[in-house]
């Protein structure tokens, strides 16, 4: 059992945010299934427990009941109602998570996934509270990853419209058809069976396409997410990570609104002043105004962290230069 648990673990530390996503969704099943069981074998007391389940981890359709329930936003995207709805979801994350976190940075799949569920929970609540047809049902519970999967999916199809999935008996797609096909589906199937299911994934899917054209004209909705985890992990390191970023920052104001420093190929054969020949290698025929923008390129889209020291001590010494 020891090494199971062990494989486990090596699996989950070494995957990526999808497999990670994936992972963390079927542990909520198994746990809440484990749980389950005794209650069942009591009885009546089974009934109490989905009771429970619904009333305080999936989301309500009252604003009331959300203000006193707000852990419900993320907790509904992680749980599922049956065992199908739970692998339909895992396939669909997992197939069309995959082409997205080829396109784009690891960091910002789980942003994404958050972003879809927030705001297929948007749609619900506001379906259920506008449309008069539903105001006779009083509080009724969402829950499952659909619409945070129906994100990951409208983000692969708009990273690669024209990009191919095989589907199972029907054969190689493409993605934008796939895409389209769904959002079809979920509009016509609203007057029939589950309709705050279907406004939710609709949320999903308008977030999944909002996510990518915003990142393509330089706006990561993600970015908050991701900061505000990285502060509650570790809060001392986010601030100095800030510190720094704030100084990079104020090295490229300065590099915009003063003059050039040299116009001249700053690496040469034996190194640039003193750098090594790694760092001579990569900014190759480079004046000192392009290396700067390289490096503060690498800050944008990796962090300050990810820079050689090398890297850090040619940024610093430009700074003091101007």
């Amino acid at each position: 059992m020891s090494t199971i648990w062990q494989n486990i673990r090596y699996e989950y530390s070494r995957g990526n945010a999808v497999v990670k996503l994936a992972m963390l969704n079927i542990a909520v099943y198994i746990l809440v299934n484990l749980i389950s069981v005794p209650f069942f074998l009591s009885g009546i007391q089974y009934q109490i427990y989905t009771n429970f389940l619904a009333e305080w981890f999936y989301l309500p359709s009252s604003p009331e009941k959300l203000l006193f329930r707000p852990w419900t936003l993320f907790t509904y995207m992680f749980m599922h109602a049956s065992l199908w709805h739970l692998v339909f979801n895992m396939l669909v994350l997992y197939g069309f998570g995959r082409i997205t976190n080829d396109l784009i940075h690891n960091s910002k799949i789980v942003p994404l996934y958050l972003l879809g569920g927030f705001a297929g929970a948007l749609f619900f609540m506001v379906s259920f509270n506008a449309f008069p047809v539903f105001w006779h049902l009083g509080s009724v519970p969402l829950v499952g990853a659909s619409a945070a999967v129906m994100a990951m999916l409208l983000s692969a199809a708009t990273l690669n419209p024209q990009g191919h999935i095989r589907l199972i008996l029907i054969g190689s797609v493409e993605l934008q058809y796939v895409a389209l096909a769904l959002v079809v589906i979920d509009v016509l199937s609203i007057p029939f069976t589950n309709p705050g299911g279907h406004f939710a994934h609709l949320g999903g899917a308008l977030m999944g396409w909002f996510y990518i054209f915003q990142l393509r004209r330089g706006r990561d909705l993600g970015y908050p997410i991701r900061a505000t985890a990285k502060f509650f992990s570790n809060p001392f390191a986010f601030v100095a990570s800030n510190s720094r970023k704030k100084r990079a920052q104020k090295l490229a104001y300065k590099k915009a609104t003063e003059p050039a420093v040299s116009e001249a190929p700053i690496i040469s054969g034996k190194g640039a002043e003193g750098f090594g020949r790694s760092f001579s290698s990569r900014y190759k025929n480079m004046t000192i105004d392009e290396c700067v923008d390289a490096i503060l390129d690498k800050i944008n889209a990796k962090g300050y962290d990810s820079l050689s020291q090398e890297e850090k001590d040619f940024l610093a010494k430009s700074s003091k230069k101007k």
